[in-house]
């Protein structure tokens, strides 16, 4: 039975089930006579009344009680991932900040602290493309982007002001709840999959709602640069593979 029930019908009752009220005490505050019993069982249709209540008292987004939408309460703003706080030198330009690898372990938890934010290092490039945006430094961990990116680089990111902004294929900075992640950004419909340049690691999927900032990979600091050319790497792998037979 319930699964001929509309998708209106179904959430009404998920409503009512969440704020913990008996049908009649629900009917009561919708204005509906004795009870929600008959709107539930879908012997009822949903009024433009009950719409309109379910909005002001409860802030159901009507859109999502039709199933044309997966924001549910109308209270909820739209997501913003840009930098909470930003540092700025004696004549206004804004500074890189720096987040090492140490204090990457507390950067989410104090994205609005002022004091911890006041004792990053600073820095600044002067070249245009360097101006007129929020850019900050975060030092890698891991070599779950190698080969590009080695444990110990800097990647400088440009903040990024609206998810809707994101782009697939990408590598960002993921600043969520619980700390942060370089990765590159795999859009599969409305699923974000973080995948790594290291094929040793599989990707993982988020949720956007946990991101707290957002920034855009613009270039890396590196002091280990491999120089070895295309020939010379052969010539390696011909002598990893001499070696082997030998071995065997």
């Amino acid at each position: 039975m319930s699964s001929a029930l509309t998708i209106e019908v179904k959430r009404l009752r998920e409503v009512r089930e969440e704020l913990g009220l008996t049908q009649a005490a629900f009917a009561e505050s919708l204005g509906v006579k004795h009870s929600t019993v008959d709107l539930e069982r879908g012997k009822v249709k949903l009024s433009g009344k009950v719409v309109m209540e379910l909005a002001r008292q409860y802030h159901i987004n009507p859109m999502w009680l039709y199933g044309q939408s997966q924001q549910k309460s109308l209270k909820q703003k739209p997501h913003n991932p840009a930098p909470k706080m930003i540092s700025v030198d004696g004549v206004g330009q804004e500074n890189i900040l720096m987040v090492n690898a140490k204090a990457a372990a507390g950067y989410a938890g104090n994205l609005d602290q002022e004091n911890f934010i006041a004792d990053l290092p600073v820095f600044s490039i002067p070249l245009t493309e360097y101006r007129n945006a929020s850019f900050r430094g975060f030092q890698v961990k891991g070599d779950s982007m190698m080969p590009a990116i080695k444990e110990g680089d800097w990647v400088i990111a440009r903040a990024v002001e609206s998810l809707k902004d994101a782009k697939h294929g990408k590598v960002y900075v993921f600043v969520e709840k619980d700390g942060l992640r370089i990765k590159k950004l795999q859009l599969n419909g409305e699923e974000w999959w973080l995948e790594s340049l290291n094929e040793s690691y599989e990707p993982v999927e988020i949720e956007p709602s946990d991101i707290q900032e957002l920034w855009s990979f613009h270039s890396v600091l590196s002091t280990a640069i491999d120089f070895i050319t295309e020939r010379q790497l052969l010539q390696e792998i011909r002598a990893d593979v001499k070696h082997l037979k030998a071995t065997l």
